[in-house]
């Protein structure tokens, strides 16, 4: 059979095309089409919509979710625009576009809508404008294609018929072949000129034309996304605009259905495209008729109701439904544009948007027989009248879907079925194709050991796993079920062969021929696609294809067969996956795909992971002996003795002719004279054999028959030359001579430096120590074993190199790797480098500098496990040496290293690639077929996950490109690296310094040049040179790169690579010889005590193998704790954990832990729940003790938490206002709505912080500020209305306060100061009150009655869309209710909303504390927040996330590691390119610095305690420090001047500030950078939305006020400090009124109207003051065609 089985479809024919993908392991699949609506990417296009632009437009996105935590972008590049949202599984987001998304005119645009996407998505755009308005399905990039062919209904009106091209991001050129003379860019276009069009990266052209330009062909160059429809089409009603996005040809299908449409009772248009000759039979009710279209034409139907359309074509046809308009009751309604879908395009299942304020219908297409099955939002459609279509075995009925909006669910588990939807009111309408959703794997039938995936939009059928046959020296082979079988020498064998019956699998045979002992005569024959291809292994692997010498690497049959060489070796591999290879002693290997699962024959077994049925033979019989299997597969030409001839057989299944100097004899004796034993025939007790003979006067000496003498010495029972040498024995350490006369001399040697002793079939020899290494750097720069380099940016867990041969010889080992963003999502660091071998797992994480984890505990270096490893510090770098000579490197922050043996090369796979010496295939995803970017490749390695990573940056993702990167290539940034005469020109002839200049330049520009990582980019170079050998001169100086080391050590740039350490005699092996390190080395008199240095006397301890340093106390084991004292000495006593504690090892170290914790909430008004579970309410607005131990221990740490109170003004509600832990002799205070900062003893502090002896650590994840400590006390407050301890076990019964005694018994937790039990929560929480400083706080409700809410008026609050959604099973929440019980969280909502009189902050602040608490306990919950719904508002440069990690994205997460406690929050995240400093989001040259564990912002000032050095940030360059003094009297501030804010260009009302963009409309609705606010909100720290008596006022700190009323009403006010600073028609503010008509340029004009026009904004462009009158024009009715 001649075709590939690689990839085929489902029920149509086999594709014109194969792409083949070569590498270790092929994909063997079956594909069929995933639905074509949903993606990743997609390019969105708002045509002009009637004759102007409009502030009135009301542009919207419909964008659903198919997995959780989809992150969506939505940018525009002119005007920039940028906004992310976050929609989860069945979720739909509107998100409503700014009115400059228009394009009017007919020219280039740079405002097209890109949306980005992590997981797919389904897109639906709404163009609308007060009364006219369409909608379009958006189609994903991956279904673009490079021709179309336009539709532009003109039937009776003077607008403009119009289209839209627009490219992705690669620039294309386009072909407008018109059908239409075109007006464009200002120049016209006659009907029948072809336009060409370039088109840059997501740009546009729309073309316009009073004609008809239906029938206009689009041809691209690469693929485009095309739109079409008009302005404004009028034909009975009012005029509406049309939009569609067009299918590409290649897309088109040959049988539609159209049902008429549900209202109307009026005859509508069919417009039919052709892009060739077709011939289409129609069906219109009864009436039949056939016509042949011609090319490249839009040919009109009819279509009049109630009749159905049924069209049937010979070719691809574009079927477009056009709806003129019309009336339905008391509405008119305007036309509107809709694709008909293709019948071979229906789905199985689609969801379906009802539109607000229309009257919205579903038309469903189905089989008749099949109409029973179709579930409406899971239920049964019910009775409907059903109405068959003639002609055809179709049905179709219409389904009114109410006037709300709704997504609606519609689906059927057998049958795929047709559903368009459509909707009208008065003066508008639309109508839509259903968005198809099915899971195409559904349809799927994949061979038994085969899966179905989506791949690039396609459901695929993957082979599960490569089956792999072995061969060996010997005359073995392992089958691939793992049977091994023997064979006799010299006959062929079929080794493996095709024994099914799948037509669609490509026939194989690969055959062998081996004899004992004569590797020359080794023989492989592969027969395959018609082709037979002879290997010969023992002439250096010659190739003879159907008997022709061939030379490699060669391709056969277009790339079906390729066959290349690997160190002398041969490749052959196939598109459907065989491939036979070899190993480094010429056994073959055969591998096929698991699509062949059971299906093949021969040595290598039938494939069905069952060892115990191979013996069959060829005709199915099971075979008497595995020798009688065996032999059954010998090419039955090839016989025992061969004929008994004085000669071998030369006939095909033969050895080939006896070898010179020898002869064949039937009975030959069986041990032939030999150098070694010249005599051996004479004392051979062996049956003589049929085979070659040396001649007479000949012996046989290394498979060669040789004269006798020129025989050497004969050794040890071995023979060699004269003057050959060898060594003595396998230790080689003593070296011999063969000595003329058969005398042998020997005297003491050894193998040289960097070699080893290596014994290969007997013989000893020196062997170069040969090593691959893999690099991986930066953010990072991946270098492969071969030399293959690439960048990768995925944030995951990753196999980076480990075994995936198996061959039994070598040690199995994995390296992982996982990276981690350290402020920016467009790149990603190492963060931890793990290697698993010999059972054990050793880690080095960028969290925990210098340490290393074995087994999960930390472990001081150096650190040797026998036999098996060694752990050493090298330098700046940890290491793990095994006994097999692999090496592993890490420098805690981003250079990951493995250094590789060469016994496995070619044996490896993962991100280093394969080993085997060509850079060219090491792009081999896992399965075996080659990548077509890292992304895929990365992604195909991964082996784990991490919360919130991905395979690489989501959205918009900057990174510098060539001119940017250019300054970071000057000698003052990267420069030295290359520079000829510089510090590392010794180094250039030795490692190329471009790569590494490239990588520095690039880390460096993506920073904005800062030091710690353009330092680490050159040191990244100073290893690799260091580690070859090269010289390096002095290249850090003290201003630039400027080492730091601890305390009792210093810089060296060539240091011993293994330093003295307190474990001195436990040196690694080979440390003699290893080259100098650059880095901190300890000063004369002092040694590494793990990673310290200290004097020699102040060294520690040794204890079971392993290394503790003076003064530490740890447990040996869980009954044993230990201290290291003076002088080595360990003293160790038994032990055990106390009560509500466990044995394990927790964040590296053995100890006793907490087996549990108990938890205290305190939420809303307040509301408590006690660490024992009793609920109860306070109203006061005082300060409490919440909870204090009162029963202290010694091995417990004491502490305190205070609550301040106090009370809103709204239903005199109380609300936590500070909270005030004390601990481990701190004070850390936080106050409710200060987001990112805590007080720690009365001072201010940036978060995060960590406290100088690290028993504290502070960070904002989330909305949230988590607080822990060494104790285990940990607290989350969210600021506002939520706030979490929890405590270990240990503390129970030994704590009071509010939250009670936790005791387990909740009954008791009313307890008094005293110890006695209140008789009322009021004594109760009396008791706990501290008092107040000025006095002033009362113990509830200000003294008023506090609001009392009973089940009548907290009832309307219980609903599904107020504080019902925390207890609804199916909503956001449900998925947590099994962690957190929603009861206590709900009726704390009706309370709290009740008695806030419905106030809707009240609500989301309870819905917050719930989402919070689910949260803080693991649990996922749903997307709960819409643009309309509780909108979270951020500041400037940032976005809501539903579930984030803010603490992985902070300025001072540039610096050092600042891991999150929890997986995630929601809360807001700082845009691509910004991180958090405090609570605004900067740039990264804006950030700050480090210093002991406290974060500044740039430009702060530190000063030390006695005033002598004062340190200032600098965002760049870091702290620079200088000696100083304070004068007296004198107090210093630095005040940073703001450059002027853009003033905004207000046209009803659009405000653009630099951080904000706001949008009012003339409903009053508020838009905050795209996304629906509602009022008051807090958009930064400079900006603020407040309503009062119907207005919208925004405003800004410089002195701004924009008031905006419901009467169209703008007033603007400015304040003192923008005297003078301002321009535009509202003049200069400078008190004169006579220079307030000024142009732009300066000019001053006599009229204000001159102004006005002057100071237009350019993004409104084409606006005009005139009314403009829609015409209604009478157009004829076409006749059924």
């Amino acid at each position: 059979m001649d075709g590939s089985p690689g990839r085929r479809k489902a029920g149509v024919p086999l594709r014109g095309w194969t792409t083949v993908l070569w590498g270790v392991f092929y994909l063997l699949s079956v594909v069929a089409s995933a639905p074509h609506h949903l993606g990743k990417e997609f390019v969105v296009a708002f045509m002009q919509n009637g004759l102007q632009q409009s502030l009135n437009s009301d542009f919207k996105l419909l964008i659903r979710g198919y997995s959780p935590f989809t992150a969506v972008t939505i940018s525009m590049k002119k005007p920039g625009l940028r906004m992310t949202v976050q929609v989860t599984t069945g979720q739909t987001v509107l998100v409503k576009i700014p009115p400059q998304a228009e394009m009017v005119g007919s020219k280039i645009f740079d405002n097209t809508v890109v949306v980005r996407a992590n997981n797919a998505i389904s897109l639906v755009a709404i163009n609308e404008k007060p009364t006219s308005a369409d909608s379009t399905v958006v189609y994903p990039v991956d279904s673009w294609g490079t021709e179309y062919q336009i539709v532009t209904p003109n039937v009776g009106t003077d607008r403009y018929g119009e289209f839209v091209v627009a490219a992705w991001d690669e620039p294309t050129t386009v072909d407008v072949h018109l059908k239409a003379t075109v007006n464009y860019q200002g120049q016209s276009y006659p009907r029948g000129s072809v336009l060409p069009i370039k088109l840059e990266p997501f740009q546009a052209a729309q073309l316009q034309s009073p004609a008809d330009m239906s029938g206009t062909r689009i041809v691209a160059q690469k693929p485009v996304a095309v739109f079409t429809g008009h302005t404004c089409l009028a034909r009975f009603t009012q005029c509406d605009h049309l939009v569609e996005q067009l299918q590409p040809v290649s897309s088109w299908g040959t049988t539609f259905i159209v049902p008429p449409l549900p209202f109307d009772t009026q005859s509508d248009i069919v417009y039919v495209s052709t892009s060739q000759v077709t011939r289409v039979e129609s069906q219109h009710g009864a009436s039949k008729t056939s016509r042949e279209l011609r090319p490249g034409r839009s040919t009109l139907y009819g279509l009049q109701a109630p009749n159905s359309l049924y069209l049937s074509a010979n070719n691809g046809i574009q079927v477009i439904f056009f709806a003129d308009g019309g009336n339905k009751d008391s509405i008119t309604y305007d036309p509107f544009f809709m694709t008909i879908p293709d019948v071979s395009s229906y789905c199985h299942s689609y969801n379906i948007f009802a539109l607000e304020g229309y009257n919205n219908y579903a038309i469903l297409i189905a089989k008749t027989s099949e109409t029973a099955g179709i579930m409406f939002n899971k239920t049964p459609l019910g009775n409907v009248g059903w109405k068959p279509v003639p002609g055809t075995d179709y049905s179709w009925v219409r389904q009114s879907l109410g006037g709300q909006f709704a997504v609606h669910t519609v689906e059927h588990k057998t049958s795929p079925f047709g559903l368009l939807s459509m909707g009208i009111r008065e003066q508008k309408s639309y109508g839509l194709v259903a968005v198809c959703d099915s899971d195409p794997c559904r349809a799927m039938k994949c061979r038994t050991k085969e899966t179905c995936k989506i791949e690039k939009g396609e459901a695929v059928c993957v082979h599960d796993y490569m089956g792999t046959c072995m061969g060996s020296q010997s005359l073995q082979y392992h089958t691939f079920d793992g049977m091994t079988v023997d064979i006799q020498g010299g006959c062929t064998y079929t080794v493996a062969k095709y024994c099914g019956q799948d037509p669609t699998l490509v026939p194989f045979l690969v055959e062998e021929k081996k004899s004992e002992g004569n590797f020359k005569e080794w023989l492989t024959n592969v027969l395959v696609y018609g082709y037979n291809i002879s290997i010969h292994k023992g002439e250096g692997g010659k190739i003879q294809v159907n008997d022709q010498l061939t030379r490699l690497p060669a391709t056969l049959k277009d790339g079906k067969i390729q066959i290349s060489q690997n160190e002398g070796r041969v490749i052959l591999q196939t598109d459907f996956g065989l491939q036979v290879t070899y190993d480094e002693d010429w056994a073959v290997m055969v591998a096929v795909p698991s699509s062949y699962f059971g299906a093949t024959c021969g040595l290598c077994g039938n494939f069905n992971e069952d060892a115990e049925d191979e013996m069959k033979l060829a005709d199915g019989t099971q075979a008497a002996s595995v020798e009688d299997w065996a032999e059954s597969w010998r090419d039955p030409s090839c016989q025992d003795d061969c004929g008994g001839q004085g000669t071998l057989q030369d006939t095909e299944g033969c050895a080939q002719r006896c070898p010179q100097n020898s002869h064949f004899e039937t009975c030959g004796t069986a041990c032939p004279a030999t150098c070694a034993h010249p005599k051996a025939p004479t004392s051979c007790s062996k049956p003589c054999t049929a085979s070659c003979q040396c001649d007479e006067g000949f012996v046989l000496h290394d498979d060669a028959c040789v004269p006798a003498e020129s025989c050497g010495c004969s050794y040890n029972d071995r023979s060699y030359k004269v003057q050959e040498e060898f060594w003595e024995d396998g230790s080689c350490q003593s070296r011999c001579r063969c000595e003329a006369g058969g005398k042998v001399t020997c005297k003491k040697s050894g193998c040289k430096a960097h070699e080893k002793c290596t014994v290969v079939d007997g013989v000893p020899s020196c062997q170069a120590n040969k090593f691959l290494t893999c690099i991986g750097t930066g953010d990072p720069h991946y270098t492969t074993f071969d030399g293959l380099k690439y960048d990768f940016q995925g944030t995951c867990i990753y196999q980076f190199a480990a075994l995936c041969s198996q061959n039994p010889s070598l040690v199995p080992f994995t390296v992982k790797v996982e990276n981690n963003n350290r402020g920016s999502k467009a790149v990603s660091f190492t963060k931890t480098v793990t290697l698993e071998v010999y059972g054990n797992t050793i880690s080095m994480s960028q969290e925990h500098p210098r340490k290393v984890k074995l087994n999960g505990a930390f472990v001081e270096l150096p650190f040797t496990q026998k036999d098996q490893f060694e752990l050493y510090h090298s330098g700046v770098h940890g290491f793990v040496r095994t006994k097999f000579g692999l090496r592993v490197s890490f420098d805690w922050y981003s250079y990951a290293r493995v250094i590789l043996p060469d016994a496995y090369a070619g044996a490896v796979c993962g991100l280093c690639g394969n080993a085997n010496g060509n850079p060219d295939d090491d792009f081999i995803a896992r399965d075996g077929k080659r990548a077509k970017d890292e992304i895929q490749l990365a992604d195909s390695w991964k082996v784990g996950d991490v919360p919130g990573c991905s395979a690489g940056c989501v959205g918009d993702c900057p990174v510098c490109n060539e001119e940017q990167k250019q300054l970071y290539r000057g000698d003052g940034y990267c420069g030295v690296i290359a520079r000829a005469g510089g510090p590392f020109r010794n180094c250039h002839r030795v490692v190329n310094p471009g790569n590494f200049l490239e990588d520095c330049a690039f880390d460096a520009c993506q920073y904005k040049g800062r030091r710690d990582i353009l330092c680490k980019a050159i040191a990244a170079y100073m290893t690799e040179c260091q580690s070859n050998g090269a010289g390096v001169e002095e290249w850090r100086t003290p201003s630039f790169c400027a080492p730091v080391c601890p305390r009792h050590s210093h810089y060296e740039l060539c240091g011993n690579a293994c330093p003295t350490t307190c474990r001195g005699r436990a040196s690694p092996e080979g440390c003699a010889s290893a080259p100098c390190t650059e880095g901190c080395f300890c000063d004369e008199g002092f040694v590494l005590s793990g990673a310290e240095c200290v004097p020699a006397s102040e060294c520690g301890c040794e204890h079971r193998g392993r290394y503790y340093k003076k003064g530490e106390d740890f447990y040996a084991s869980c009954r044993e704790r230990c201290i290291c004292k003076a002088n080595g000495v360990v003293e160790c006593k038994e032990a055990a954990c106390g009560a509500h504690e466990e044995c394990r090892v927790e964040d590296g170290v053995l100890g006793c832990y907490p087996a549990g914790y108990g938890r205290l909430v305190v939420s809303g008004d307040p509301h408590y729940v006690t660490f024992d579970g009793r609920a109860f309410d306070l109203q006061g607005s005082c300060n409490y003790v919440l909870a204090r131990v009162c029963k202290p221990e010694q091995r417990l740490a004491n502490f305190s938490v205070l609550l301040e109170h106090d009370v809103s003004g709204r239903g005199n509600v109380a609300l936590t206002k500070k909270v005030a832990v004390s601990i481990h002799g701190y004070t850390v205070s936080m106050e409710r709505g200060r987001k990112w900062e805590v007080m720690v003893d009365g001072e201010h502090f940036t978060l995060p912080l960590v406290t100088e002896d690290r028993k504290i650590r502070i960070g904002q994840e989330g909305n949230n500020i988590v607080l822990q400590t060494a104790a285990g006390l940990r607290l989350l407050y969210n600021a506002a209305t939520y706030l979490l301890i929890t405590i270990p076990d240990a503390y129970r019964g030994r704590v009071c306060g509010l939250g009670g005694n936790f005791n387990g018994d909740p009954g008791d937790d009313f307890q008094l100061p005293g110890g006695s039990l209140a008789k009322s929560t009021e004594e109760f929480v009396t008791s706990w009150k501290m008092p107040a400083e000025d006095g002033a706080c009362t113990d509830g409700c200000n003294g008023n009655a506090c609001p009392v809410c009973d089940a009548s008026a907290t009832a309307p609050y219980g609903a599904g869309d107020s504080c019902g959604l925390i207890r609804d099973p199916t909503g956001p929440f449900g998925t947590c209710h099994h962690r957190v019980s929603p009861v206590e969280y709900f009726h704390h909502c009706l309370h709290d909303v009740c008695a806030a009189e419905g106030a809707r902050d009240a609500l989301c602040h309870s819905l917050q504390a719930y989402a919070a608490a689910c949260q803080a306990a693991g649990a996922e919950i749903g997307g709960w927040r819409t643009v309309t719904f509780c909108p979270l508002s951020c500041p400037p440069h940032s976005h809501y996330e539903l579930c984030t990690r803010t603490c992985d994205f902070t300025c001072a997460s540039l610096s050092v590691p600042a891991p999150c406690s929890w997986t995630c929050f929601e809360g807001c995240q700082c845009d691509d390119g910004y991180l958090f400093d405090g609570e605004s989001c900067v740039s990264l040259e804006q950030c700050g610095c480090v210093h002991q564990g406290r974060y500044f912002k740039a430009g702060e000032t530190i000063v030390s305690n006695n005033c002598s050095t004062k340190c200032n940030c600098h965002p760049s360059r870091g702290l620079i420090c200088e000696a100083t003094r304070c004068p007296p009297d004198e107090v210093v501030v630095e005040v940073s001047e703001c450059r002027d804010d853009g003033i905004p260009a207000a046209v009803a009302v659009f405000v653009f500030f630099r951080d904000a963009f706001i949008t009012v409309n003339n409903n009053m609705e508020v838009w905050v950078n795209g996304l629906f606010t509602r009022l008051p909100a807090e958009v930064s720290e400079a900006i603020s939305l407040s309503t009062a008596a119907g207005n919208v006022t925004i405003s800004h700190t410089s002195g701004l006020d924009v008031l905006f009323s419901p009467n169209g009403e703008v007033t603007l006010t400015a304040r003192a400090a923008l005297v003078n600073r301002l321009c535009a028609p509202c003049g200069n503010f400078n008190g004169d009124a006579s220079d307030d008509l000024k142009l732009p340029d300066g000019r001053t004009v006599k009229t204000i109207a001159d102004v006005i026009d002057a100071w237009k904004a350019k993004d409104f462009a084409g606006c005009r003051a005139s009314n403009i009158v829609r015409m209604e024009v009478e157009a004829p009715v076409y006749p059924v065609q």
